[in-house]
């Protein structure tokens, strides 16, 4: 009789041993891609909500083309008494909002800040989880949104404000947008986002420019805005 010869324990354990290693090697790569593709999905699912919001505001008000005739882009000129709640109530209108900075909820938890008026609070413990409290450090650009909500798609946007041109009239409102929630790493340029909405509904990322202005051409910033500079003022 013929004897069948099997793996020794030795020989199973040195396989099992490359494949650990193999798999300890290559699954950091495959859980990194794979989060990049989510997030990548996130972005372009925010940008869409911000469009399609935008169109419909022009839409709904019968001013095509014309973001800065619509009651949304209006809020910035009935003054900061009313900013907020100017902003959600046209907000509400716009987004599937479950969560969101309004003055009814500044008014009724502000005790819980003794009245100390610290923006760094603002999308941290009191309105957001206390995790996205990391995000809001000194000098941070959340520290200062007119008007922040999340989504339900988990996506946070905040309003910055109208963004002037050369003759200090508004040619875009710029929107921070966060793809990916109070999920680290809050990042620019990874989930962190700046966004412009042009007077025509345009939708386009600013982020780098507004990082470094200095780094954008003329080119890039007529793009963005959706307009032309006149060639007596470039520069």
């Amino acid at each position: 009789m013929k004897r069948q010869k099997g793996f020794t324990l030795a020989e199973v354990l040195i396989t099992l041993g490359i494949i650990g290693v193999v798999a300890a090697m290559t699954l950091p790569t495959l859980i990194s891609n794979y989060q990049k593709v989510v997030l990548k999905t996130q972005y372009k699912k925010g940008v869409s909500i911000l469009a399609n919001a935008i169109q419909m505001e022009m839409a709904k008000n019968e001013t095509p083309g014309d973001l800065f005739s619509t009651p949304l882009a209006k809020c910035w000129e009935n003054g900061f008494g009313s900013l907020n709640s100017c902003l959600q109530e046209n907000s509400n209108k716009l987004f599937s909002i479950i969560l969101d900075t309004s003055d009814t909820n500044f008014e009724r938890q502000i005790e819980d800040l003794v009245y100390d008026y610290n923006y760094d609070n603002i999308l941290s413990g009191i309105f957001f989880p206390p995790a996205y409290a990391e995000t809001i450090q000194p000098n941070h650009p959340w520290q200062m949104p007119y008007f922040s909500f999340m989504t339900g798609d988990s996506i946070i946007y905040g309003y910055m404000g109208p963004y002037e041109d050369w003759n200090n009239e508004p040619m875009g409102i710029l929107v921070m947008m966060d793809a990916n929630g109070i999920k680290k790493p809050n990042k620019f340029g990874h989930d962190m986002f700046v966004l412009v909405t042009s007077k025509r509904g345009k939708v386009a990322d600013y982020t780098k420019c507004y990082i470094d202005e200095s780094s954008c051409t003329m080119e890039e910033l007529e793009n963005i805005f959706d307009v032309k500079v006149p060639e007596d003022i470039q520069g």
